[in-house]
């Protein structure tokens, strides 16, 4: 596996971003908004609509890691009527994929604000027209945060 894909200006780049929109939240709760996987597909939308590029989980999981967040994880317990794994306190499971078999975990945590994740998602959609305009003010909010820090950054570069 590659771990290395990352140029180092687009590593800048992404520890940069974290520092300023996933600041750490210090009480390691469990969430699909701050799961490997969500987190994942999250920054991966934001940086390939705002930077043009894509990271695995190994870059998304080494800068978190260098920014010295912490990193919990959790087994899981297959399900065989929905053929997925489902969460457990147990030592049951491992996803054996990438960084999951790394951490011998079902899922990885990393101890961030779900919902500013899931703000970062909805910045990346264009939301239909029933949608709560709270939600959409939020969403565009992010948005503008987000053209401004890409802003600063290619002042920077």
């Amino acid at each position: 596996m590659n771990n290395n894909h990352l140029n180092q200006n687009q590593q800048k780049i992404l520890k940069t971003f974290i520092e300023e929109f996933l600041p750490k939240r210090g009480n390691k709760r469990k969430n699909s908004g701050n799961e490997m996987r969500y987190i994942q597909q999250t920054l991966n939308e934001v940086f390939k609509m705002f930077f043009n590029f894509n990271m695995n989980r190994h870059n998304i999981i080494h800068a978190f890691e260098e920014l010295e967040y912490e990193i919990f994880t959790k087994f899981g317990e297959w399900d065989h009527e929905k053929k997925e794994i489902k969460s457990t306190n147990k030592k049951e499971l491992i996803n054996n994929q990438d960084i999951y078999s790394d951490y011998c975990a079902a899922f990885i945590y990393i101890d961030i604000e779900a919902s500013v994740v899931r703000e970062l998602k909805l910045a990346t959609r264009t939301l239909p027209e029933h949608t709560n305009q709270e939600k959409k003010k939020s969403a565009t909010e992010m948005k503008e945060k987000i053209k401004s820090f890409v802003a600063r950054i290619e002042n920077t570069t």
